[in-house]
């Protein structure tokens, strides 16, 4: 399904640039540019809880299972660090 068509059924650029906490301007983008892949894993969430049938490129086959007590909308979206295997994990880092 192309990123236009997408984003026209999730509520169009304002709806999905609220829920992904981009600018309308930058959805609009994604409708010839294609939709970044930093993107793809809230916007699957998104298209899930309102019953579209879009997975990322890549992912065809896979579902995408919501836990009710992680499916907050409000919740910030897990952030990756490179780090070094020979760093202890420490209380404050975890």
């Amino acid at each position: 399904m192309e990123a236009r068509v997408v984003i026209a059924r999730l509520g169009g650029p304002s709806a999905v640039a609220k829920h992904l906490r981009v600018t309308p301007q930058t959805v609009t983008g994604w409708s010839t540019a294609g939709i970044p892949a930093r993107h793809w894993l809230r916007l699957w969430r998104m298209a899930k809880e309102r019953g579209l049938d879009w997975r990322p490129p890549g992912a065809e086959g896979l579902d995408l299972v919501i836990v009710p007590d992680t499916a907050r909308h409000d919740a910030e979206p897990a952030t990756f660090t490179q780090c070094s295997h020979a760093a202890p994990i420490t209380e404050a880092a975890a």
